[in-house]
């Protein structure tokens, strides 16, 4: 097999092979389904968790759902994180508490 074209950033050019536009990631569907199968059983799970491992649960699903950004600059051209890291030691059991209370996973945020 011969060398795939790539653009000058590595991405693969249109027409040069890969999953086509618009297919879907069989991955990501089968990840999908079981969510579904089992979400009474993961709702259990995190119903159960602390608040400081709740915390921990959804910084680190966010980046499975929220895209994320190749480069991202300020104004003046300096490089940012997408998302900083979060020193949870530094957190106290309130502040936890504060933040998921205001996250549509707290049951009473639901209830319309």
């Amino acid at each position: 097999m011969g060398e795939i074209a790539r653009n000058e950033r590595g991405h693969y050019l249109p027409g040069s092979g890969g999953r086509p536009h618009g297919a879907k990631n069989k991955a990501r569907a089968e990840l999908q389904k079981f969510v579904q199968r089992n979400l009474q059983d993961l709702q259990g799970e995190y119903d159960s968790l602390e608040p400081k491992d709740k915390l921990r649960f959804l910084h680190g699903v966010l980046s499975f759902v929220v895209p994320k950004l190749q480069s991202t600059t300020d104004t003046e051209g300096n490089d940012l994180k997408s998302f900083p890291e979060i020193e949870w030691s530094k957190l106290s059991e309130n502040t936890i508490r504060e933040i998921l209370e205001h996250t549509s996973l707290n049951p009473s945020n639901n209830e319309d």
